[in-house]
């Protein structure tokens, strides 16, 4: 490059000078230049190589996406999860489908070249429900089963769109799937709270559903993988979630389980497994209550004295026995035909009488009949557990206990009162709006502390669980349907306990099932057992606990320690007279019978 000077005809040697300084500068600008070009070219390939990174990345995320059978392609916001941990995702001006995406390094990639498939523009609906595992809700969306409808609470805010917004503590108004109000993004939301600083957050909006058949109410409990920090043991400890997708049948690392409730056990059933890999289950969002109709018109709540007279609580939910046989006695004589017949059913719902006065083998009745169509059952072991976990882990109540249903109706059996709550663990049979399951106390005594988790599971009745230990007479005298379902041998030799000395090379027919989970022991009592049970997991029972006996399991809930040995079932979360011993980890064995005041059950269902 060479620069004129003006002076040069009057000056020559200025000129000259003028001239070499120009050229001087002019190499080291041409020297500075090809340094930039090579330093720009250099920079090129390096990012070149950035960006093909980032694309194999993209490519890998997207191809690893299990897409169901009965779907050709990707969800939009299944793409658009992965694209924006990459840069900014780019649409198409008028219908906004996913163009591609601008990487960090201003690298646009095309979706053509990540993405061979199709994607499907999603609905609300979509992106919200079906079982399939959700990138943007990070759980396995709840799965609605037949006659069932996804519910929400509100104030009576609204979006831009005229749908209600959510409300954690207002039921002024309910709203369905059902209704146009009603806005998919608003149903449920999981909030991770572990960096809250051990804050009882009380901010995660579990996913809930109605039964369109009876108004009963339940709660999606997703599937997901858990850490324990230091099982075993009387200190309350941590738990670590992550929700994961069906199609993992891995835990993540080794630190990890995939929780049993899950997971397909092929067969063998022994953690309380399901027939197939499940994306979750709908627990029983209260205790089951009892509901009577005369020739089943209209349905009506049970009251404490009903349930209690004559232990008429140990009844199937078809109809009550004497009102059968004068249904009989009518067919005989039609001309005479006034009989008024009084059906029963088994519902969930709040400020409702708990069923109570119920054998163990007609709670198991009741709740494989409660709806076949989503394979209702008594719950297990396993998906009590399940519940627990979530409840205690960041994605319920961050490590704090759930507050406890004291309320006991003394004068009529005993009754409970469901979805209450109370400010301490002493009994009482007062009700307010306070302690109602939507007021203060009431939504404290939730597994998430507000409108949205399962309330009863601490204290209200204790709860059978499908399951049983020990090859005992109890388990043939009170539960000859668990025994049955459970695969035991009609044939099986059920001894008494002085004749249980090597029980298990008598009797090896008594196997657990996906409905019913055997426990090994050799008599029938927890305290007896309860080492043997180090291997089973998920159950929040050997994992939550140090050893048997008072204040033993976490939050100084119990572990029975008695030994009684005619007690082979099951009950959990203790009830009003366990007082500060009841809650999430309590455990209790049970002769099963009916005439116990203080035992109830509850319902789950797997959609299909």
């Amino acid at each position: 490059m060479i620069f004129f000077n003006k002076k040069i005809r009057s000056n020559s040697g200025i000129a000259i000078a003028t001239v070499a300084i120009s050229l001087a500068v002019a190499s080291v600008i041409t020297a500075v230049t090809a340094f930039s070009l090579f330093g720009i070219f250099s920079n090129k390939d390096k990012n070149n190589d950035q960006s093909n990174d980032i694309k194999n990345k993209i490519k890998t995320e997207l191809s690893n996406i299990n897409v169901p059978s009965d779907r050709d392609g990707l969800y939009d916001f299944e793409v658009e999860k992965i694209l924006k941990k990459y840069g900014t995702v780019n649409y198409t001006f008028i219908t906004r489908n996913v163009k591609g995406v601008t990487i960090t390094d201003g690298t646009k990639l095309s979706i053509k070249d990540l993405y061979s498939g199709k994607i499907i523009k999603s609905s609300s609906k979509q992106k919200y429900q079906s079982g399939e595992f959700n990138l943007s809700t990070k759980i396995d969306r709840p799965k609605l089963g037949k006659n069932m409808i996804g519910v929400y609470w509100s104030d009576g805010e609204k979006n831009g769109d005229g749908t209600y917004k959510a409300s954690d503590t207002s039921t002024k108004i309910e709203v369905t799937s059902r209704e146009p109000t009603f806005s998919y993004s608003e149903w449920y939301d999981y909030i991770d709270s572990s960096s809250e600083n051990n804050k009882d957050t009380k901010l995660s909006r579990w996913a809930n559903a109605k039964s369109t058949i009876d108004g009963s109410y339940f709660v999606w409990i997703p599937r997901f993988e858990y850490k324990i920090e230091k099982p075993h043991s009387t200190q309350t400890n941590k738990i670590t979630i992550n929700f994961i997708n069906s199609s993992q049948t891995s835990p993540s690392t080794s630190e990890f389980k995939i929780h049993p409730a899950f997971i397909n056990g092929h067969g063998s059933y022994s953690n309380g497994e399901w027939d197939s890999e499940i994306s979750g289950f709908w627990i029983a969002k209260y205790e089951m209550s009892m509901e009577t109709s005369k020739n089943n018109k209209k349905w009506e709540a049970t009251d404490a004295e009903y349930i209690h007279t004559s232990n008429q609580g140990n009844l199937t939910i078809a109809q009550n026995e004497e009102d059968i046989k004068n249904q009989k006695d009518a067919k005989k004589n039609p001309r005479n035909n006034t009989t008024q017949i009084l059906h029963i059913r088994a519902v969930s719902k709040p400020n409702c009488y708990a069923w109570n006065y119920i054998s163990i083998d007609t709670a198991y009745s009741n709740a494989k009949s409660y709806n076949e169509d989503n394979q209702s059952h008594l719950i297990k072991n396993s998906e009590w557990g399940a519940v627990a976990y979530l409840a205690h882990s960041q994605y319920g109540r961050n490590s704090h206990s759930v507050g406890m249903n004291t309320y006991i109706h003394g004068i009529i059996g005993f009754s409970k009162f469901t979805g209450y709550g109370s400010s301490s663990n002493v009994s009482t049979s007062s009700i307010n709006d306070s302690t109602k399951y939507n007021g203060e106390f009431g939504q404290m005594a939730s597994t998430t502390g507000n409108l949205y988790g399962v309330y009863d599971m601490n204290g209200g009745n204790s709860e059978y669980t499908s399951a049983y230990f020990s090859s005992h007479e109890n388990v043939k005298k009170y539960a000859p349907t668990l025994q049955a379902d459970s695969g035991a041998s009609a044939a099986s030799t059920w001894q008494v306990p002085s004749q249980l000395d090597n029980i298990a090379s008598k009797d090896n027919h008594a196997t657990s099932s996906k409905y019913v989970t055997v426990y090994p022991g050799d008599v029938a009592n927890i305290n007896s057992n309860y080492e043997q049970w180090s291997s089973i997991y998920g159950d929040a029972i050997y994992e939550t606990s140090g050893s048997t006996g008072l204040f033993n399991s976490w939050f100084r809930n119990n572990m029975d320690s008695d030994s009684h040995e005619d007690e082979p079932f099951f009950i959990r979360g203790g009830s009003y007279k366990d007082s500060s011993q009841a809650g999430l980890f309590d455990v209790e064995d049970s002769t099963g019978i009916k005439s116990y005041q203080n035992n109830g059950y509850r319902v789950v269902l797997i959609a299909k």
